[in-house]
């Protein structure tokens, strides 16, 4: 795994700064599944097809992007999207404003048609009320996003047809950039308001606890095992496969997949383990599993997946599926329908962004929270090495 051993008590590993495209992205490739037919294949590797959760609704996951850019722009500036000079001839339009051409760039997205303010144009525009529910309201917009829709809700900005031309007569004696201007002030005083800022805060603060608990459990795996290597591993459910109670169902699937590892008593046993759960309606509920490897006790194999993919098939009683995932840096071959997965394994550093990467989306866009549920987790945190006496180091407690 070209660890240096001469360093190996702690990792210190320095995240990279992720940005809000950075995350969308992300995302965006989330939202793929492994193609079923063995045909659609090629160079041997899985070909990845994107979700009808996504492909059905245009632009949907940029649309989410611009809402939440709109959305900063709007709390970070005191700029009216547009500027009118009211003269007796009627009014005339001063300056367009980033956040007028930010909210016109979304409605072009959402209507998938380019508007040109200069003109306007013979279509009309809806400004679409969407709480991203082609996931089967499974999942939830940032705070942003929701905000935002309130407030358009409010001013009935679905009922509304625009033009694309700020200085259009929108209603009797109401210009569409003076609309445009309304949803501004009442964003920005919505924005202010302490239970939205808490909110906010809460949500990135348990994001942030989560990678800091992740960053500690990888380093001490790491002082543990200097040769410590992970390999990801993408668990998920056949085709067709539903059940009334399918979010508690699957997470006992899970634990009794977890089950054999607890004690290291499996073969081929890792020293660890990293899960998150997502949704995709192809495929139910699925996981993102990284599995930790002491390299000296079990050297790195690809094949070793299968030992472990079988038996997430058993546990579901037939009905799951599993394959190695592709990594976004790796995807280089594109195809009709997909992404190909490619050949290689990772380092710790790139599991770590990556970890990093799948927990921080969720500022943006969640599986729903359940109040019982956890839709992340790791194995215990291990004692360290060094700390157990030398004759009680081989009955060493494996992470949980």
């Amino acid at each position: 795994m070209n660890l240096d051993t001469t360093n190996a008590k702690k990792m210190n590993v320095i995240p990279k700064k992720l940005f809000t495209d950075d995350i969308f992205e992300s995302i965006f490739f989330d939202y793929h599944y492994p193609d079923a037919n063995p045909n659609s294949s090629r160079y041997g590797l899985t070909n990845w097809v994107l979700t009808q959760d996504v492909q059905d609704q245009q632009f949907l996951i940029t649309c989410l992007e611009l809402a939440e850019e709109f959305v900063e722009c709007v709390a970070k500036s005191t700029d009216l999207p547009f500027e009118f000079d009211k003269i007796l001839e009627g009014a005339r339009l001063k300056k367009k404003n980033r956040p007028g051409k930010l909210f016109y760039y979304l409605l072009w997205q959402q209507n998938d048609s380019p508007i040109n303010p200069e003109v306007g144009n013979p279509n009309l525009y809806s400004f679409k009320i969407q709480n991203f529910n082609r996931i089967q309201f499974k999942y939830e917009v940032s705070e942003n996003s929701k905000l935002l829709y309130n407030v358009a809700s409010e001013l009935n900005l679905n009922g509304v047809f625009f033009t694309g031309n700020p200085m259009s007569n929108i209603a009797s004696g109401l210009l569409e950039g003076e609309l445009i201007n309304s949803l501004v002030i009442r964003l920005r005083e919505a924005i202010k308001r302490k239970g939205f800022k808490n909110e906010i805060a809460e949500r990135k603060k348990e994001l942030t606890q989560s990678f800091t608990k992740t960053k500690r459990y990888v380093n001490r795996l790491y002082a543990n095992s200097p040769l410590l290597y992970g390999m990801r591993m993408f668990f998920y459910y056949r085709s067709g496969y539903e059940s009334p109670s399918m979010l508690v169902e699957s997470n006992k699937h899970l634990m009794k997949f977890l089950e054999p590892y607890e004690t290291g008593s499996a073969l081929s046993s890792p020293v660890g383990w990293w899960w998150k759960r997502e949704y995709m309606s192809e495929v139910g509920y699925r996981y993102h599993l990284i599995f930790f490897f002491d390299g000296q006790k079990t050297p790195y194999d690809p094949r070793l997946i299968d030992l472990y993919g079988p038996h997430w098939v058993s546990v579901t009683g037939g009905e799951g599926a599993y394959v190695i995932p592709f990594v976004q840096e790796w995807v280089d071959l594109p195809s009709e329908t997909g992404l190909f997965q490619q050949p290689q394994y990772d380092s710790l550093e790139s599991l770590l962004s990556s970890m990093q990467c799948m927990l921080m989306r969720d500022v943006y866009l969640r599986l729903n929270p359940s109040k019982k549920l956890a839709h992340f987790g790791m194995g215990k945190l291990p004692k360290r090495v060094d700390d157990v006496p030398s004759n009680d180091r081989d009955s060493v407690f494996i992470p949980k």
